[in-house]
């Protein structure tokens, strides 16, 4: 992935803080970085700062976070927690269950219009091959019935002997 394909938030640290979030070794976090193609400045300080992407970090993350049940003492509240976790499972599912649904739909159709689109191309190219080859071969025509320029020098005509 080069530079230019780096989109979205990232966040400048040293490899140090790298393996500190990521809890790895800091040799991990710069073969890791190299890798990944992470853009790479000179800090202010002489150390090296790393743009990482803030979806390789985990403690960013993306839409609501779901609230878990509160501890519950041992044995005492176990089957509640278990079913508003259960609920909760439940009600995700639903959701992307929905929003996958869509997904779908909404991939079908771009399908169907790139289709439409490259077919439209394709015909579009094909015919301008076709008009390049014809003009081509008009060339090809006329240039056989011209002699070429030792015949014209010698001034023989293309076809004739002697």
């Amino acid at each position: 992935m080069s530079k230019e394909l780096l989109e979205g938030p990232t966040i400048p640290l040293t490899f140090a803080q790298i393996a500190e979030r990521l809890g790895i070794e800091v040799a991990s976090a710069k073969a890791r970085a190299r890798r990944g193609k992470w853009r790479r400045v000179p800090g202010n300080d002489g150390r090296t700062l790393v743009h990482v992407p803030v979806e390789i970090l985990p403690e960013y993350h993306e839409g609501p976070l779901v609230e878990l049940p509160p501890k519950a003492k041992p044995g005492s509240e176990l089957p509640e927690a278990t079913d508003h976790t259960l609920q909760l499972l439940n009600e995700l599912e639903k959701k992307h269950a929905a929003q996958i649904e869509a997904l779908k739909q909404e991939n079908a159709a771009t399908q169907g219009q790139l289709r439409q689109d490259h077919s439209a191309e394709l015909e579009r190219l094909t015919q301008a091959h076709q008009a390049e080859i014809q003009r081509l071969m008009t060339v090809i025509e006329k240039m056989q019935d011209k002699p070429s320029w030792w015949q014209r020098f010698l001034g023989r005509r293309v076809g004739s002997k002697g």
